[in-house]
């Protein structure tokens, strides 16, 4: 089991991101005071001495951000902000991020965070940097890649209540209602321009404008289709062409001479170009779209390469973790429980009430509010009302 150092925590003057971390993801604390010569050999955990390493290889301070779960959120800022402040204000410093994604909200609020301490920023990328995470990546003053680095798609992904997208359908007859799904936002714009109620416009430098919407077939749709689905997929997509742009302007792209047209064909590619949100974008395919990236070092890769092995080998338990030679902060994976009818795991969601890879309930439900029912019970423990019969409900198992 993975600790961490006992200090205090960062906190932020907004209240919005007093955020608690999701159910089942627990905070840790993060030490903001650097252990004294004595005690750091004892105290220190083993990445230390490789981050400090790689610190000595390209002459600057290192932040690692490692994360398999859970995605980039808000339950970051406090933690980052406490390790920044330990660090000081730093000329330049480096960002080893791993991670499959999260908030785009969240994505431009680390990189500005991390602007209020770091003049000039390096993004080393050993694995894969996607999503949000590429994002982030953006927001480089120099972004390094390696033969097997890669970065995502930044098309966005929104979350959607299956009620929303079929109204018309009785909860009850719908399965998995209640359990929130996620999709391409973009499926919602490509549906609407295979039926014509989206025409795409251009202008004459072929720069992706506000589609033309054809009222009368959008009107026919009103009723089987919520419209908030629209607004939905409009701040989303907008939110990630507004911070890609912002990011390639204003520092990858900083000293090229045409810069916004650099960063306008960049950022359509991003968001409009792949098919696949999962589509990976090497070294290679990063410079062919016109992102400037830089080749790391050998020694500095094969640093990073060690960097990666030990969080690897890390328990499955630990979800992310934010480290520098300072102090780290950890947050444990979101739980998982098995399926009784599959065996197959999944997230330990309350809301999550049907098997992702069988279809079939976790537990029985109540006809009356459709809440999940506990074994044996003769009453529902939420609504009241009486069972036909005690329930045999599907046990739960948390891994």
């Amino acid at each position: 089991m993975i600790e961490t150092e006992r200090g205090k925590s960062g906190v932020s003057a907004r209240p919005e991101l007093q955020e608690e971390p999701p159910a089942g993801v627990e905070k840790a604390e993060v030490s903001e005071e650097r252990p004294s010569a004595d005690s750091e050999e004892q105290k220190a955990p083993p990445a230390r001495p490789l981050i400090g390493r790689l610190e000595e290889l390209v002459g600057y301070r290192i932040i690692v951000y490692y994360a398999r779960k859970p995605w980039m959120g808000n339950w970051d800022i406090r933690p980052l902000a406490a390790l920044l402040r330990t660090m000081g204000k730093q000329d330049e410093a480096g960002v080893v991020i791993q991670s499959l994604g999260g908030d785009a909200d969240v994505a431009h609020h680390l990189s500005n965070l991390i602007r209020e301490y770091v003049d000039r920023l390096h993004v080393y990328v050993p694995t894969y940097a996607a999503s949000a995470a590429t994002l982030f990546a953006l927001g480089a003053d120099k972004l390094w890649m390696g033969p097997s680095s890669e970065l995502s798609p930044i098309d966005p992904q929104v979350p959607v209540d299956p009620k929303m997208l079929i109204p018309m359908a009785e909860s009850t007859d719908l399965p998995g209602s209640d359990e929130m799904v996620s999709i391409p936002a973009h499926v919602i714009r490509d549906f609407l321009e295979l039926i014509g109620v989206l025409e795409v416009q251009g202008n004459s430098q072929g720069k992706r404008t506000r589609p033309k919407v054809d009222i009368a077939r959008l009107e026919s749709l009103l009723k089987p289709l919520n419209p908030w689905i629209l607004g939905w997929y409009e701040r989303a997509d907008k939110v990630s062409r507004v911070y890609a742009h912002e990011f390639l302007v204003q520092r990858l792209l900083r000293d090229k001479d045409n810069k916004e047209a650099l960063a306008d064909a960049i950022v359509e590619t991003l968001l409009d170009h792949y098919a696949s949100h999962e589509a990976s974008i090497t070294r290679k395919e990063a410079r062919r779209i016109g992102i400037p990236v830089e080749d790391c070092p050998q020694a500095v890769w094969e640093q990073l390469e060690k960097i990666v092995d030990f969080y690897e080998r890390l328990p499955s338990n630990v979800g992310r973790v934010l480290e520098t030679t300072d102090g780290f902060h950890v947050l444990p994976q979101t739980p998982q429980r098995n399926c009784g009818h599959c065996g197959e795991a999944s997230d330990a969601d309350t809301n999550f009430l049907f098997c992702p890879h069988c279809g079939k309930a976790f537990a029985e439900q109540c006809r009356s509010c459709s809440g999940p029912l506990g074994e044996s019970w003769k009453f529902c423990a939420r609504c009241g009302a009486p069972l036909s019969e005690p329930t045999m409900a599907t046990k739960m198992v948390s891994s």
